[in-house]
């Protein structure tokens, strides 16, 4: 998955192309999972600590805590790359009656 999603990013040399980002981020998000979960249980037979849904919960929580983060960097990313396109857009209107 991981492959595709830079296939796909990398397609058409340097355009950027927000689906194979998005599959790539997705790639990297469930091998990181499963990463997780192999050591997870690794350390649960060595240690002999047990896996507890306290524990699942704490995983989930911390999971869901940085993807909240990161969806909210996001999306105020987004926002400035749009006022700041509304901007330049009023600028050049302004520019353009000016002129006439």
């Amino acid at each position: 998955a991981i492959s595709v999603g830079v296939a796909i990013a990398a397609y058409g040399e340097a355009k950027y192309d927000s689906w194979g980002v998005f599959l790539l981020l997705l790639g990297v998000l469930f091998e990181a999972t499963r990463l997780v979960m192999i050591q997870i249980l690794l350390t649960s037979k060595v240690i002999k600590d047990t896996v507890t849904p306290v524990n699942l919960i704490g995983y989930g929580l911390a999971f869901l805590g940085v993807a909240y983060y990161n969806n909210n960097k996001l999306q105020a990313k987004k926002s400035q790359q749009a006022d700041e396109e509304a901007r330049r857009l009023l600028l050049e209107r302004d520019s353009n009656d000016s002129q006439a």
